[in-house]
């Protein structure tokens, strides 16, 4: 009898110490999935701030982009409006010398119609 209640003794010490440790592996279980789970979070909110990083840079790259294509626009804009004022300004000039030239040829359309009404007199 003393020998089956020292094993039921044993057996009940085992059956204790078997859920003692299984109650230290579920905590250490509970514990690493825990912080699994924050390096996951952790790893996901890097890499939002990775994509946010690249999206502003992204967004300023084209911003700068965009400054250079506005200058080269407006270099081309220049130019063409230097070459509109060069084309009216060589208009202008021949419109003047063609409106001298009526004028000389008023002047002496005037001067032989008024000679040869005299003239003839």
């Amino acid at each position: 009898r003393e020998h089956v209640a020292n094993n039921q003794k044993s057996l009940a010490d085992l059956a204790a110490a078997v859920a003692e440790s299984q109650a230290k592996r579920k905590s250490v279980d509970d514990d690493a999935a825990s912080k699994a789970a924050a390096v996951t979070a952790c790893r996901k909110t890097a890499t939002k701030q990775s994509n946010v990083a690249a999206d502003k840079r992204a967004v300023f790259e084209r911003a700068e982009q965009l400054e250079i294509e506005r200058a080269e626009e407006a270099k081309h804009r220049e130019a063409a409006a230097k070459k509109l004022r060069a084309v009216i300004k060589r208009e202008a000039e021949n419109i003047a010398s063609k409106q001298a030239e009526l004028a000389k040829y008023d002047e002496t359309d005037g001067q032989s119609s008024s000679r040869g009404a005299t003239g003839v007199v």
